[in-house]
């Protein structure tokens, strides 16, 4: 059971490795920078359920600002609807459901 919390936090550092520094990550779950790269390189065997906790909770809020700058860029193309075609409209809106999808199956 704890593996799959690990393979899981696994993936959430990944995630938040795309927009954030390892230190910058450390910072915010409260953790040293040595534990991030351990579960970046999937070198813990468990993880606290403190650490998951902040982990997931900072997974969300860094899903939810994505949804936030979609939501900001769908309106910006909407505004200048003439120039832009019907595909990017359509993966825009296409991305920001997807998101919030995510964020519905993981508050169950």
């Amino acid at each position: 059971m704890s593996e799959t919390y690990v393979e899981q936090s696994k993936g959430y550092v990944r995630l938040l490795g795309r927009r954030h520094e390892p230190n910058a990550i450390a910072r915010l779950l409260r953790i040293s920078p040595g534990t991030v790269q351990n579960l970046w390189r999937g070198r813990l065997k468990a993880i606290p359920v403190d650490i998951y906790m902040r982990l997931c909770e900072a997974v969300s809020n860094e899903l939810r600002a994505e949804i936030g700058r979609l939501e900001h860029e769908l309106a910006l193309v909407e505004a200048s609807a003439p120039g832009a075609s019907a595909g990017e409209m359509a993966a825009m809106v296409s991305q920001i459901e997807g998101m919030k999808r995510l964020l519905k199956e993981r508050a169950r």
